[in-house]
């Protein structure tokens, strides 16, 4: 799922003083690099869709393969509400058709997912009390064809997660502040919430589905039985059954934060994560576990220190004065102390190695606040005086299936200050080569590894136009992104101005990029 308006709203109950991580950061620093291009980032097509001064930008959809789903609100005005427009393109980003539907005065909307074929949007219905009451629209990528559902509750829940598998919806979010979980089965227009969730101290990390398999998994971070902050991980069929129950077990030394788990395969499930000490809130490292069959095999920690090339993304000489102070400290007997932010997305399997990849980040304030600090996954929910999230840099682990370190390696963002937490480093694997890559102001940057070998350091790829004679009058810095496609290709979105060369006329242009590593 890619939501919009839908966030994690993951609270972690943290401490106060940041101002120690923040000089530190401060201090180190980052690295000049020249801005050459990757020749092995190619963008092959680029669709400009014209959109009048005050229009919105468009919402883009993944359906893989099948192309990309478009859609927006329009200005245009029915007798019942707003015109909204739908366009299906395909790889080549060329139209397959373009529909208009009405929507309803009063909605809201919320999200959505693509899953088998569909493209499924959420609306809080109109009329709808404290939303009890949902919406869906369910659209056939090849066709357009449409189809609406409406999900009624007993109570209002305020939605952090939106997923479909199968002929079922999941719905994930919150009632009197503790996690509640609602099944819909679409078929048979029944919601119904799972059981074993309602618990006042756990926390809703994260929704995965898989839809070849129909199978779904939840993860919470909750106070085991030993009242140790951890990880449980329930796997469920897209009719709700529960196939797998396991809640992890750190020793007394450690507190998991946060997790992402592979997909269930023949009964076996890796969760990889970070953790803190028990009683902080800060990660201190990493941690991966192997669930076989609803027993945990191993639980393996690894601190920022011990990994090769965390800090790989400073200056060779900052790079030296940080582990020379480790090295110090660890010869006095004393803890080495490295508190750290970092936003860890989905575990990927490639061949026999489980990879994962995070993003280190730390709140900005603004110059004359001292208040508490937030929590470290919290999702577009600002405290007083948080200005954005300023990230440092992206960090790739590779586990074998025994939970040892391959190796690791890090790539330097040093440029963005986000209004929201979401992942910007994507990858992409030719063979045992790795690229990670981001968008930031209309370019393409990219870094190229092997292993904790870098074959090509930071490159810049501006984005492209359509013509050769175009020049960009105007850029909207804020506004665009880049997406995971299909296999090793990705889309770039954003808002420019575009003019002619010589030309004092331009248009303002929503375009979309199909980027490509080869």
């Amino acid at each position: 799922m890619r939501p919009l308006s839908i966030q994690k709203l993951i609270v972690i109950r943290i401490f106060f003083i940041i101002i120690a991580h923040v000089i530190i950061i401060n201090a180190f620093g980052q690295n000049d690099e020249d801005k050459e291009p990757a020749d092995y980032i190619e963008q092959p097509e680029r669709l400009e869709l014209t959109i009048d001064p005050d229009d919105e930008d468009y919402f883009i959809v993944s359906a893989e393969q099948d192309g990309l789903f478009i859609f927006k609100e329009t200005n245009d005005r029915g007798k019942k509400g707003f015109f909204w427009e739908f366009t299906q393109v395909d790889t080549l980003l060329k139209e397959q058709w373009k529909k208009r539907y009405l929507i309803p005065y009063g909605i809201d909307f919320l999200g959505w997912d693509y899953s088998l074929g569909q493209v499924h949007l959420l609306f809080n219905k109109p009329g709808g009390r404290d939303y009890r009451d949902y919406t869906l629209y369910n659209f056939d990528v090849a066709s357009g064809d449409t189809t609406q559902h409406t999900v009624s509750m007993e109570f209002n829940v305020r939605l952090s997660e939106f997923e479909v598998v199968g002929n079922a919806v999941i719905m994930g979010g919150y009632y009197n502040y503790r996690p509640v979980i609602v099944h819909y089965d679409i078929k048979e227009r029944r919601a119904r919430v799972l059981p074993g969730y309602y618990n006042k101290k756990a926390e809703l990390l994260d929704i995965e589905t898989d839809d070849k398999k129909r199978q779904f998994n939840v993860l919470l971070s909750e106070l085991s039985l030993t009242k140790k902050n951890t990880i449980g991980l329930k796997t469920f069929n897209e009719e709700g059954e529960m196939l797998q129950n396991q809640v992890l077990e750190p020793d007394d030394d450690h507190s998991l934060i946060f997790g992402q788990s592979t997909k269930l395969d023949n009964g076996i499930q890796y969760i990889s994560g970070t953790y803190a000490d028990r009683k902080s809130s800060f990660s201190k490292g990493v941690y991966t576990a192997k669930i076989d069959d609803g027993q945990q095999q191993y639980l393996k920690f690894y601190s920022y220190p011990d990994l090769e090339n965390f800090f790989s993304y400073m200056s060779a000489r900052r790079q030296e004065k940080v582990k020379e102070r480790i090295k110090r400290r660890r010869v006095k007997g004393k803890k080495v102390r490295l508190n750290y932010r970092l936003l860890v997305h989905d575990v990927i399997r490639l061949e026999d190695e489980y990879i994962m990849i995070g993003e280190a980040y730390y709140p900005k304030y603004a110059p004359s606040y001292y208040g508490p600090m937030h929590s470290e996954y919290s999702y577009n929910q600002f405290a007083d005086g948080i200005e954005g999230y300023r990230y440092t840099h992206a960090v790739i682990i590779a586990f074998d299936a025994s939970g040892n370190v391959n190796w690791d390696n890090s790539f330097e963002i040093n440029d963005v200050l986000a209004t929201s937490l979401q992942q910007y480093v994507h990858v992409a694997a030719q063979g045992n080569e790795i690229v990670l890559l981001y968008m930031f102001e209309d370019e393409i940057r990219s870094k190229l590894i092997k292993g904790s070998e870098v074959l090509e350091g930071k490159t810049f790829n501006p984005i492209e136009l359509k013509f050769d004679d175009d020049v960009i009058a105007d850029e909207y810095k804020n506004v665009g992104g880049l997406e995971k496609w299909y296999g090793n290709s990705f889309y770039a979105y954003g808002i420019q101005r575009i003019k002619k060369e010589g030309s004092r006329r331009n248009r303002k242009i929503f375009y979309i990029n199909k980027i490509v590593y080869r």
